[in-house]
């Protein structure tokens, strides 16, 4: 083996090799920030003169619900998104509880058509449809899409599809209308217009029940044209799968729907056809993924741990971010990875632009919907053959198995923990579970023994204030040289309601034993988050 520089002439070829590998890339966050607590559900379209547009739903005030006040606003690229321009408000609420989830389509005509929702109140949210012949300049007046048809219907975020004979189709579900008692769990169907938006007409309506006539809760459905000249549809329920039904007539009727392989939570799934004809499908999978990991608290988002003690029937995990090609109109799915493998990650309502060379991205990646990402994908990275690895599991968490309770000492998978000073209980709530910290007078302070001595950058904890209105300071040390080194804390400035990550002042400083301490009466909780749980094996993993 030849030598060059005293560097191995192979390993210079490898390393040649991997950096000229395409691999996806992070390219934009779109943050919440002040009066702007949410940016969410959007969609992309190519101009004319090579620019990217996007429009998605950007929230004003205080709250992000998905009935506060929102806008549709609209961003521009000129370098295939890398970077974008401030804001432009296309379409305001005025008087609407708010305007939100944006689908942009370019029109074979030429045309750019924008569809949203109009959430007018409780019951009433129905889709506007929008042109504009200026590349997005200018709008012309809304267009009522199921006229004076008033009830809560509901369209996804880049949903909007035109058929290859003109045909433009919205796939819609209704969940509620004024003296409908048949909705049940929602009623699937289709908007039509073959006169390029004029006038629209619906379809059949598809209640919730499956091929085998049993109540399935159906919900934010999608579709898109197969090679053959069908229409699939594929549907959110609370089974664990996405459902699949086709059409043969453009919409207008659908066969029953039935289970497909595709397992997920309750969330929403994308497909779109790629430039080689192709199908790319972009959703939370959960084949394989152990039950026991499935109910887990989830730490990030205390609705989903709510509704873990109430359903149990679906998990509610939008995590990992999977993406995966059909090359037979559906029927199989190949090439599948995860894009993003964050275990406590929240990836959804995904909006998907096809170039040659690349997909581009655009889905929130927060429990509260606040944030969105953009991520550029090489399509040669979509079709990598390398097989994703299987999940793997780590240990348990620490305090899966423990009964609540207060304690004076406590054995546990991490380590035992003791009490020093005040009291200290096991408590499960929706955020999690872990040691509640209290302190009749005075503070409270347990001290963790581990089995052996390990980095502190090793261990991860998560710390709740319990209440706002007593003082509050949370200190960390570590035992280190036959005394106590601080190396951690929060403040008086701490939030209630959410977790706090503890940051370490020396990841490398090695212990066999943590002290933490809380001046607050009714104290803190510390979340047991030190255990991974399991790989998720994504691309992306923080």
């Amino acid at each position: 083996m030849k030598l060059y520089n005293g560097i191995c002439i192979s390993v210079l070829a490898l390393a040649t090799a991997l950096a000229a590998q395409e691999l996806p890339r992070r390219i934009y966050e779109l943050n919440a920030g002040p009066d702007n607590p949410r940016n969410s559900e959007g969609s992309f379209v190519a101009l004319k003169d090579g620019r990217l547009m996007f429009a998605y739903s950007h929230f004003t005030g205080k709250s992000g619900a998905d009935d506060a006040q929102a806008n549709i606003a609209a961003r521009f690229s000129s370098d295939e998104g890398e970077t974008w321009s401030a804001p432009r408000m296309i379409v305001e609420r005025k008087e609407n509880l708010n305007v939100m989830s944006a689908s942009l389509l370019r029109l074979q005509d030429g045309r750019i058509a924008l569809f949203y929702l109009r959430k007018k109140a409780e019951n009433d949210c129905r889709p506007i449809m929008l042109i504009s012949t200026d590349e997005g300049e200018t709008w012309n007046d809304p267009v009522e899409i199921l006229g004076d048809r008033i009830g809560y219907y509901v369209m996804n975020n880049d949903r909007a599809i035109q058929l290859k004979n003109g045909r433009i189709l919205l796939p819609i579900v209704v969940h509620s209308r004024p003296g409908d008692s048949t909705i049940g769990k929602g009623k699937i169907f289709s908007a039509m217009s073959d006169d390029g938006g004029k006038t629209w007409h619906t379809g059949q309506e598809r209640n919730g029940y499956d091929v085998n006539n049993t109540p399935v809760t159906m919900q934010e459905p999608g579709a898109v044209e197969l090679s053959d000249g069908r229409v699939l549809m594929y549907i959110r329920t609370d089974v664990g799968c996405q459902y699949i039904t086709h059409s043969a007539d453009g919409g207008e009727t659908w066969d029953p729907p039935h289970a497909s392989e595709l397992r997920g939570p309750l969330a929403p799934a994308s497909m779109k056809r790629l430039k080689n004809g192709d199908l790319l499908l972009v959703w939370n999978d959960h084949k394989g993924l152990p039950q026991a990991w499935k109910e887990r608290p989830n730490p990030k988002n205390w609705a989903a741990g709510a509704l873990r003690k109430i359903h149990k029937s679906f998990e509610v995990d939008r995590t990992p971010l999977t993406t995966a090609i059909s090359q037979d109109n559906g029927k199989t799915w190949k090439f599948v990875k995860n894009l993003e493998g964050n275990p406590n990650g929240w990836y959804c309502y995904i909006a998907i632009h096809v170039t040659d060379k690349y997909v581009l991205l655009s889905y929130v990646r927060d429990c509260n919907l606040y944030n969105d990402r953009m991520t550029k994908v090489p399509i040669s990275w979509l079709y990598d053959p390398t097989p994703r690895p299987d999940y793997v599991m780590g240990e348990p968490p620490s305090f899966r198995d423990i009964p609540e309770g207060e304690f004076s000492a406590l054995p546990t998978s991490l380590g035992t923990w003791g009490v020093t000073t005040g009291r200290a209980a096991v408590l499960a709530y929706a955020r999690g579970k872990g040691v509640h910290m209290m302190n009749d007078d005075g503070e409270s302070c347990v001290e963790l023994t581990l089995p052996a001595t390990r980095p502190v950058g090793d261990l991860h904890f998560q710390v709740e204030r319990f209440t706002g209105n007593e003082p509050f300071i949370f200190t960390v040390e570590a035992w280190k040289d036959n005394s106590w080194v601080l190396i951690s804390g929060l403040d008086n400035s701490t939030k209630t309601g959410s977790l706090h990550s503890l940051q370490f002042a020396d990841n490398a400083l090695a212990t066999d034993k943590l002290r933490f301490r809380c001046s607050a009466h009714k104290g803190a909780i510390i979340c047991d988050v030190n255990s991974k749980e399991i790989d998720l094996k994504g691309f992306f993993n923080d």
